[in-house]
């Protein structure tokens, strides 16, 4: 079960402890990201995660990629829309000097000036080589969230990168590495008083107290839930398809959506890799993502196709939501044991464990202390409930579709929306 103590600073370190594994996690969690940036300082959040790292070696005598190695520990960074992860792992015997090295993610910056423009340049890189903004996925998001910092890249631009130096980023970490902020949560295998060890070390900074609350509410863009099935079609070499689904999640959290997740493209049974797959052969793989926020989010999927079988695969999923949205048969069965029967391995995995308890019952606010109270939430829902959800969920005025094609005009919005009104 989940447990919390607060440092001196009053800044929370939860933990949920097991001490017969062979491995220790911490994990900083700092509320920021492009959801909460102006625009102004788009790629702020992500800049300061890799500052952060530049600023600890400083603080360890530029000894801390040593350090790490002779521990043969994990140490590093990811920026989500929503939040920052910063996160150490390494075995248990090491679990003071993690504890000593990840505290120092609160040292006041103090980079030089040479090294803040070389991360700047990294970034740049990082943004180039990742040529987000040619994928179907950008594209998409362009128009999901349209209107919104929701809708730009996480790590920013070259633009407002430019805009970042020292002071701001000393500013922006002042005011962001806040007790109201940032939680630690730490799995795996800790003693209560090495806990209270990371405590002292963490405690031992005077943390600006910001009182603000960052409640991961997402803005909503002006065509939420009135879309009427959009369908944009961009010319490419390649043939992509991609949809988009609003749904509200006040009313359906985090649960739902990943059932319905699991029974359309995860498992065996999963609907989509049985039926472009399995059965027809037209798609081999696909991605799918679900971006959750604490009042909506989307859920979406998209894969590559020959031109020839583009609307018999469009066809296909629109069959496929159709026939969901009439009711389920062993469906849940088969998805229900992941967070069910299989919830108590999650003890097993720290990191597993630990992100799960920081985004969903801390970012996502869903309260629960332990993973048989998470197991509860899931196998409390039933077929009805899953299918009331697909019915307001699957509907036109809550779709998006994306098309990239070698030639644009060979296919039509109104020819692909067309088969939509079919079964929507």
């Amino acid at each position: 079960m989940e447990r919390c103590v607060r440092a001196k600073n009053d800044l929370p370190i939860y933990y949920y402890t097991n001490n017969s594994l062979h491995k220790s996690c911490i994990s900083v969690c700092i509320k920021a990201g492009n959801l909460y940036e102006k625009d102004d300082e788009l790629g702020i959040a992500h800049f300061l995660e890799h500052i952060i790292f530049r600023n600890i070696n400083k603080a360890l005598n530029y000894d801390m990629k040593q350090r790490l190695d002779k521990m043969g520990a994990y140490f590093n960074g990811c920026t989500f829309n929503e939040f920052v992860e910063i996160k150490i792992i390494a075995a248990k015997k090491h679990f003071r000097e993690c504890a000593e090295i990840i505290s120092k993610v609160f040292e006041p910056i103090d980079v030089d000036p040479e090294h803040i423009d070389l991360e700047r340049k990294r970034i740049k890189s990082e943004i180039r080589e990742d040529d987000e903004k040619s994928s179907i996925d950008y594209m998409g998001r362009k128009i999901v969230w349209k209107g919104t910092n929701l809708s730009k890249c996480i790590a920013g631009n070259s633009e407002t990168l430019d805009k970042i130096d020292g002071e701001r980023l000393r500013k922006y970490a002042h005011e962001t590495l806040t007790p109201d902020n940032v939680f630690i949560y730490v799995t795996g295998a800790a003693s209560k008083e090495e806990i209270n060890l990371l405590a002292d070390y963490v405690g031992a900074y005077n943390l600006f107290a910001s009182n603000e609350i960052k409640e991961n509410m997402a803005p909503v863009p002006a065509k939420f839930f009135k879309r009427d099935a959009v369908v944009k079609i961009k010319k490419d070499d390649y043939c992509e398809v991609r949809y988009s689904f609003d749904f509200d999640s006040t009313k359906y959290s985090k649960e739902y959506i990943d059932l319905i997740y699991e029974i359309l493209f995860d498992g065996e049974c999963s609907k989509v890799y049985d039926e472009l797959s399995e059965k027809t052969g037209i798609v081999y793989s696909y991605s799918s993502v679900i971006d959750i926020y604490n009042n909506i989010g989307t859920i979406s999927f998209s894969y590559e196709v020959k031109k020839k079988h583009l609307l018999l695969s469009i066809e296909k999923i629109m069959n496929i939501l159709y026939n969901l949205k009439l009711g389920l048969e062993d469906e849940l069965l088969y998805v229900l044991p992941n967070y069910v029967d299989n919830a108590e391995m999650i003890l097993d995995e720290p990191e597993r464990l630990g992100w799960i308890m920081s985004y969903e019952a801390h970012i996502l606010n869903y309260k629960f202390n332990s993973i048989e109270a998470r197991m509860k939430r899931y196998s409390s829902i039933t077929k009805e409930d899953l299918v009331s959800a697909m019915n307001e969920i699957f509907v036109k005025d809550n779709l998006v579709m994306n098309v990239k094609c070698k030639k644009k005009n060979s296919f039509s919005p109104e020819e692909i929306k067309g088969i939509v009104n079919q079964y929507l």
